[in-house]
C-alpha cells in the first residue's frame, strides 16, 4: 500500500531547483546593493572633501593666485587634490543681456574679476581611483 501524502523524488527535486535558484537571485541582489552603496559611500566621501577645500579661505586664495595646484592635502589623509583657476568666460547667448536689445551671436565675454575654478580630488586608497571633480566661479583675491 503505498502513501499518498508522501511527495516524490522528482518533487523534492523540483523543490530544491526553485529554493537555490531563488537563493541565487537574492545573493545576487545583495551583492549588488552592497557595490553601489561602496560606490556612493565613495562619492559621499569626495563631496566631504571637495567641500573642506572649498571653504578654505587660505586654500582657495592659494588656487586663484597660483593659477593651479596639485599635490596632496595636508587636512585629508590619502587624498589627492589638482584644481586650475582661469579667467571666467560665458557667452552672451546663455545670457540676459538688459539693456541691449541687439543679437550678440553667441560672443564670449571674460567677466572682469571673476575666476572660473575647477577643483578635483582623488581618493589613493581607492583601488580605482576616481576623480571627483567640482566646479566654481570665485572672486579674483
Amino acid at each position: 500500500m503505498q502513501n499518498e501524502n508522501a511527495y516524490t523524488l522528482i518533487e523534492v527535486t523540483v523543490a530544491l531547483v526553485i529554493i537555490g535558484i531563488s537563493i541565487t537571485a537574492v545573493t545576487g541582489a545583495l551583492s549588488s546593493a552592497k557595490s553601489l552603496s561602496a560606490r556612493a559611500d565613495h562619492a559621499v566621501e569626495a563631496i566631504r572633501v571637495l567641500k573642506n577645500i572649498v571653504n578654505n579661505p587660505g586654500l582657495m586664495v592659494e588656487i586663484a593666485e597660483e593659477k593651479s595646484f596639485e599635490g596632496n592635502l595636508e587636512s585629508e589623509t590619502g587624498w589627492i587634490c589638482r584644481a586650475e583657476s582661469v579667467p571666467l568666460v560665458v557667452n552672451s547667448s546663455d545670457m540676459l543681456l538688459t539693456g541691449s536689445e541687439e543679437d550678440t551671436d553667441g560672443e564670449e565675454i571674460e567677466v572682469e574679476g571673476m575666476l572660473s575654478v575647477t577643483i578635483c580630488v582623488v581618493n589613493l586608497q581607492e583601488s580605482a581611483g576616481k576623480e571627483y571633480c567640482i566646479h566654481r566661479w570665485v572672486r579674483e583675491p
